[in-house]
């Protein structure tokens, strides 16, 4: 240990000498380690931190599916009939919970306000078991009663926000949909779980409920493998396909680990980074052994005398390893204050329930990410240390102690090795701009997607009716008729109409289709399309472009015909070639009615969709204002006011209707659509910076290496001037030996970015991996880069005096 302090203590003082060198070593370190440093606490967040359950790992989500003809498998909520028959399955689950989730209006304060019920089937303490840190979990008498026992939990936001974070709050009462619920207990700070859940019910499960479906989380009995679980639930959807000849075809349940569940498709953005910031920590290393590597030649001298004093070969290499991992640990510090400073900034880089339900939003530096820059500091220090240790002592050392022994003795055999690290440097750099423009591209092509539908000047605003006032059916279609004349009569109020989905809120709704005289293939599947109500008037106040046929209107009533407007694609796949208009469809359940399709409208694309629109049908809501799926009102307006103005006039005209509706979700439809891109917005700004240092990084690569060969080789160029050679023959050479490293690099990149850039093919939506637009344009840049580098120390070789030059030592 003495001896490797005498290494360490000497490394510093050998840094101290060389305080230019140092600063750009480190610096070059501390954005390497600092951008992995900051992309991994992500990922520690997203996939090891512990989630805030008791043995987690055991927890699992079970859901309800539907499989296409074509194979593609549509994922769902469970129905109640289906959480009572996997509840019968027994020495399978140690315990489970059933949840769903509705948006209901809280009275009592100044305005009303929207909130999310969860209600809960009981089983949350033997599954999720997360304790209230006010007060207490719903008793089992309190479970059993279901919604009659008219208790409460409630969110520590509601808490503060509604009680002032009042301790004696247990008792108090809160008015939800016109039912007084008194409070039994406060969950942890910042715990929304599911649904961003501000309010916990209890609720009971009946087989014969069809109104709502829930979110089924079990956990599984010691000892018992995912495997084993799903074939027992496989069992249990063949016994209820068996039970209930009316399931809709292609029916079947999946079980899914809570992470994964949770997580969905939302981390790519993350891993891509990930990757990306690897690649860059890569090209620091590169550029950091060009650096040493070269100013180990500068050094032989002192290390032939320590080896002449008798310090080993072994002695000597530590010695250079340990200040290449004193380089390393200080790039290391320093990156981790890069990831304290800018972990805020990457929150929205974390997959939602986890940020926002389950309080695990926080980027920083704890002991898993403190661990994780200490170890790649010190993996990175041995890396970019080892290559430019070995060659030192590749030749023999003995000519440097003789005198008026040259300084570029010790090149050549290191010429070789600074040319590999070009080259190699020159190839992420090419990889990594290549994946940077994909990303870029494709958020680009993102923001100027086109929706299919006009968001400037198009405001929302969300509306849940309480169900005791406006039950489902009759009283909630005259509701939204009321609503829609008093919103489209206030001035500056262009278009208004309702819709049950808002196409850029991120949550959809699904339904299983019968086409008339369309054979679905393989027995045991159904169709599944998008499915959303919408009055008369919305495609015209959302600008959806009418194809063919007509929009609804006032005599789409109950009573009347069932129609259907249904989506260019739709109209594609099921009536390729035929006019849709005049043909019939149904849900696919028994005894519904075949709707005639009367309008064809054009393709709209949800935030959920990473590719094409799927197939859409719209039904009026007149028609159909009964079912879970009418519960949310979605109300679209156009105005030319500015959005303030706009949105207070129609919450006016809402409030004329029923003073005690809350109004909530209201924004902007653009301002949606740049909240929905958000993460691909952060991920284009992070790796549009990571591209520039890699850039800068292969550019100062490139220019150290030249510059470090014009210098060693001054006393051959005025040799070659001397015998003749003109200024330009001397940039000719210059200029060709490292335009050929770059060209090298270049063909190596170009093949490893093809490869490479399907590990982003999940993340790019808008392009395609093959875009030779993209790779031209980075080879582009790269060879002019490469041309600029260069050429400085090329221009200053020309100038060399011939008679110094032969001086020079």
């Amino acid at each position: 240990m003495e001896s490797v302090w005498q290494d360490v203590r000497y490394a510093i003082r050998t840094l101290r000498r060389s305080p230019g060198f140092s600063v750009v070593v480190i610096l070059t370190l501390v954005l390497g380690i600092g951008g992995n440093a900051a992309l991994f606490s992500v990922a520690n967040n997203v996939f090891l931190r512990p989630l805030p359950f008791p043995e987690a790992e055991r927890l699992v989500r079970v859901l309800d599916y539907t499989r296409a003809p074509d194979g593609s498998m549509s994922t769902y909520s469970t129905w109640s009939r289906d959480i009572l028959a996997v509840q019968e399955q027994r020495g399978i689950f140690d315990g489970m919970v059933a949840l769903s989730v509705e948006s209901a209006t809280l009275t009592g304060g100044e305005t009303p306000e929207r909130v999310q019920v969860v209600s809960q089937s009981g089983g949350w303490s033997s599954t999720l078991d997360v304790k209230p840190v006010v007060g207490r979990w719903f008793s089992m008498e309190e479970e059993r009663a279901g919604s009659a026992s008219s208790t409460a939990v409630i969110s520590h936001g509601l808490w503060q926000r509604r009680f002032s974070r009042d301790r004696n709050v247990l008792g108090k009462t809160l008015t939800i949909d016109d039912r007084i619920f008194a409070i039994a207990g406060v969950m942890p700070r910042d715990f929304n779980f599911p649904y961003d859940a501000e309010v916990w019910i209890p609720t009971t499960i009946r087989a014969e409920d069809n109104s709502r479906d829930f979110a089924l989380f079990a956990r599984l009995g010691p000892g018992i493998s995912l495997k084993q679980a799903g074939a027992a639930v496989d069992g249990v959807a063949q016994r209820i396909k068996e039970k209930y000849p009316e399931t809709v075809p292609g029916f079947g349940m999946e079980l899914l680990p809570m992470r994964t569940q949770l997580i969905g498709e939302e981390d790519r953005i993350a891993l891509a980074l990930l990757g990306i910031a690897g690649i860059f920590l890569l090209i620091a290393c590169v550029n950091v052994s060009n650096l040493l590597l070269a100013r180990s030649v500068i050094r032989q001298r002192e290390i032939a005398i320590r080896a002449a004093l008798g310090a080993s070969r072994y002695r000597q290499i530590r010695q250079l390893l340990t200040e290449s991992c004193v380089l390393a640990l200080l790039g290391g510090l320093g990156g981790l204050l890069v990831v304290a400073w800018c972990g805020a900034y990457l929150t929205v880089l974390i997959p939602r329930p986890l940020s926002q339900q389950l309080n695990m939003g926080q980027v920083g530096v704890d002991a898993r990410v403190f661990a994780f820059g200490l170890g790649i500091s010190l993996l990175t220090g041995m890396i970019f240390g080892l290559a430019p240790a070995l060659r030192t002592f590749a030749g023999d050392l003995q000519p440097m102690l003789k005198e008026g022994g040259r300084a570029d003795q010790g090149v050549g055999r290191n010429r070789r090795v600074l040319n590999a690290l070009v080259v190699c440097e020159v190839a992420l750099a090419m990889v990594l701009l290549a994946g940077a423009g994909l990303m870029i591209q494709n958020f680009e092509r993102l923001r100027h997607h086109d929706l299919g539908f006009q968001a400037g000047h198009l405001f929302t605003l969300q509306i849940t009716p309480p169900v005791s006032r406006y039950a489902a059916g009759e009283p909630r279609g005259i509701l939204v008729r009321q609503i829609l004349e008093k919103v489209r009569s206030a001035p500056g109020i262009v278009a208004a109409g309702v819709t049950t989905v808002n196409p850029l809120g991120g949550t959809t709704w699904s339904a299983p289709v019968a086409v008339e005289g369309f054979s679905t293939g393989a027995a045991g599947t159904s169709f599944s399309v998008n499915h959303r109500l919408i009055s008369a008037g919305l495609l015209a106040a959302m600008e959806i472009p009418l194809l063919a046929g007509r929009d609804f209107n006032e005599l789409d009533t109950p009573t009347a015909q069932p129609v259907v407007i249904v989506s260019r694609k739709m109209a594609r796949r099921f009536w390729p070639n035929e006019d849709a208009l005049g043909k019939h469809v149904r849900l696919d359940r028994p005894n519904r009615p075949w709707l005639t399709v009367v309008g064809i409208a054009g393709d709209v694309k949800d935030a959920h969709e990473t590719g094409e629109p799927e197939e859409t049908w719209y039904l009026p809501y007149a028609q159909q204002p009964g079912g879970a799926s009418s519960d949310t009102i979605q109300l679209m307006v156009r105005s030319p006011l500015d959005s303030s103005a706009a949105i207070h006039t129609a919450q006016q005209a809402i409030w004329a209707v029923d003073k005690n509706l809350a109004t909530y979700d209201i924004s902007g439809m653009d301002r949606y659509y740049a909240e929905s891109i958000s993460q691909d917005r952060l991920g284009a700004i992070v790796i549009a910076l990571i591209a520039g240092f890699g850039l800068l990084m292969a550019i100062l690569g490139i220019y150290g290496v030249m510059a470090f060969v014009v210098n060693q080789r001054t006393r051959e160029i005025g040799l070659r001037m001397a015998l003749g050679a003109a200024p330009r023959d001397i940039l000719h050479m210059l200029l060709k030996q490292g335009l050929s490293l770059a060209v090298a690099g270049l063909a190596i990149g170009l093949v490893a970015a093809a490869a490479l850039s399907r590990i982003l093919s999940s993340v790019l939506t808008e392009v395609s991996v093959k875009e030779p637009a993209i790779y031209v344009g980075v080879a582009v840049i790269l060879l002019s880069s490469a041309l600029l580098a260069c050429y400085l120390p090329a221009r200053r070789a020309m100038r060399v005096d011939p008679m110094v030059a032969l001086r020079y030592e």
